[in-house]
């Protein structure tokens, strides 16, 4: 039987970003760090293999969503990221276990920022 394929964006979110955890009786999402940002949603329960996978992905969703932000937190055990000026979006994350693993335990508040510092500097990084 031919297995069907489909181009549509919305399936490809729902296989690839969906990778589900059982902790302690509650069911939590696995960041996918394959999938492309747009089709991430930053959420409370949001579990990060390590601190340096949740830092790229911060730092490649404020690049995404045009943020400009600075680390408040930034430890092995922590990571608060805030806006840098006039937008209220926040987002924390702390360590779970003895693996590395780090979850989301608050929601972004989207705001809006007028500059977007950070994707310049992703970006000059990047250049020769």
């Amino acid at each position: 039987m031919p297995s069907k394929q489909s181009s549509d964006s919305s399936d490809y979110e729902e296989e690839s970003s969906k990778a589900v955890t059982k902790t302690k009786g509650s069911v939590y999402i696995t960041f996918n760090p394959k999938t492309p940002m747009k089709y991430i949603e930053f959420q409370p329960g949001l579990l990060f293999f390590s601190v340096t996978v949740l830092k790229h992905a911060i730092i490649d969703y404020v690049v995404e969503h045009k943020r400009d932000i600075w680390f408040a937190k930034n430890d092995l055990q922590r990571v608060q990221a805030k806006c840098k000026e006039t937008c209220s979006w926040y987002l924390y994350a702390s360590k779970i276990d003895v693996d590395g693993t780090f979850q989301m335990s608050s929601q972004p508040v989207e705001g809006t920022s007028g500059s977007n510092k950070t994707a310049m500097k992703k970006q000059n990084a990047s250049q020769p």
